[in-house]
């Protein structure tokens, strides 16, 4: 069977499959070249199997012109323009509201534990800890998110 999600993803618990899926939207209301959208176009590409391609996007590649997956920012370990995209992004988090946030932010710490590319997973990671930083907020470490979203009854969390 195919299946839309690359196989390191089909390796993680179905808890963290399930951040990954809920943050490949875009934020509603958000006009279509918004500041988020090169962002969602990259983790789509960094966990999805291309549907033109029928296979995952090569590292630094744009293909065929795909508007709905990019690696092109994300994929180029020596390039700034990542920088630039997260930085356009993080100085527009205002205008986004928490709960896309939160989606976004743990499906990136998600990819930065378990991407099979390590350059990728820190690129990920530091998104996910600059997100934290911009919030305010506590950020996991790998370990703990992983707890948190193991699959199972968890009956630390008071689930039946």
């Amino acid at each position: 069977m195919t299946s839309v999600l690359q196989d390191w993803v089909m390796n993680i618990s179905l808890r963290q499959q399930g951040v990954l899926i809920l943050a490949l939207r875009g934020p509603d209301g958000a006009a279509k070249e918004d500041v988020a959208k090169p962002i969602i176009r990259a983790l789509r590409a960094l966990v999805m199997v291309s549907g033109r391609e029928g296979a995952p996007m090569q590292m630094g590649m744009v293909w065929r012109d795909d508007p709905f997956m990019q690696t092109i920012l994300i994929g180029h370990e020596l390039s700034s323009e990542w920088e630039s995209v997260t930085n356009n992004f993080y100085g527009s988090i205002d205008q986004y509201n928490i709960h896309f946030l939160q989606h976004l932010w743990h499906a990136f710490a998600v990819v930065g534990i378990h991407h099979p590319i390590e350059f990728i997973r820190k690129r990920c990671w530091e998104f996910y800890l600059r997100g934290c930083h911009a919030l305010h907020v506590h950020a996991e470490t790998s370990d703990e998110i992983q707890h948190r979203l193991r699959d199972g009854i968890r009956q630390d969390q008071g689930e039946k």
